[in-house]
């Protein structure tokens, strides 16, 4: 039997779908990675399944919403986690780590005023970030050091190194 191809359709930068490509990666998946220009994107919107980007599709069916694909292509690719308590520490990491993008940096990317922009993004790097980092470290380092969850790489690590670099 046939392993199914897997197309990634994103826009033709980093964002959101960043954590997945690099699972599949990891993972060392060969997939499509489509990378959409911004005036693709109108005639393409109405087909997705809720109007958004990324979105996988396999096998003629496409689920959307980032951190479910990237959970997705983990489970699938062996880094979600060896076991389901495994695997709930690691979603436990990515939730953290999404919340700090979600709740705090991603509205600096909506804001035109560059003044404006480079002080929020400030306050950003000096309240949230240490918060949630700080929590990381010390789970961390309580887990040994080396991995987010369990004794293994998992998708929470890929998507940690990912925030971290994004946010520098």
């Amino acid at each position: 039997m046939t392993e199914s191809k897997l197309k990634l359709t994103y826009f033709n930068i980093r964002g959101l779908a960043e954590n997945i490509r690099l699972i599949l990666a990891q993972a060392g998946v060969d997939y499509e990675d489509y990378r959409m220009q911004k005036d693709e994107w109108p005639g393409l919107k109405e087909s997705m399944p809720f109007g958004q980007v990324p979105v996988l599709e396999k096998d003629g069916e496409m689920i959307c919403q980032s951190v479910a694909i990237a959970r997705y292509v983990s489970r699938e690719h062996g880094l979600a986690g060896k076991d389901n308590w495994t695997q709930a520490q690691a979603d436990m990491v990515v939730d953290c780590i999404m919340d700090l993008f979600y709740r705090e940096l991603y509205p600096t990317f909506r804001v035109d005023d560059e003044e404006k922009k480079k002080e929020m993004r400030a306050k950003v790097a000096a309240d949230a970030a240490p918060k949630h980092f700080g929590n990381l470290a010390r789970l961390l380092e309580a887990r040994g050091g080396d991995y987010f969850a369990g004794n293994e790489l998992t998708w929470a690590d890929i998507v940690v190194a990912n925030m971290l670099d994004l946010m520098a």
